[in-house]
């Protein structure tokens, strides 16, 4: 399995969160695609989020739902599965999950 980190959330520097994001994806695509020898047979992003979208601008919240749904959608396109996460407990259960199944 080959995993990466990206973290999104509601942000007047949402355009760096995607920026960082797509840059995941793409090493992700690169090992997927292009190192033939690699021993990964599931290659999946982890993208962290808050939880409350409460306490953040509507405005703001609009252009993140959009940019969270791009990425899960390019993510799905490229065979890379998104699996979104609230807190480290949650990601951490989630790899573990990823590692017993492999």
């Amino acid at each position: 399995m080959a995993a990466s980190l990206a973290k999104i959330k509601p942000s007047k520097q949402i355009s760096r969160h995607v920026d960082g994001a797509k840059s995941r994806l793409w090493d992700l695509h690169f090992v997927k695609h292009k190192v033939t020898d690699a021993p990964q047979s599931k290659c999946t992003l982890f993208i962290w989020t808050p939880k409350d979208l409460n306490r953040f601008d509507p405005g703001l919240i609009t252009e993140y739902e959009q940019n969270l749904e791009d990425l899960q959608r390019q993510s799905i396109e490229d065979g890379i599965e998104p699996h979104v996460f609230y807190g480290a407990e949650e990601a951490a259960a989630a790899i573990i999950d990823f590692e017993r199944a492999a």
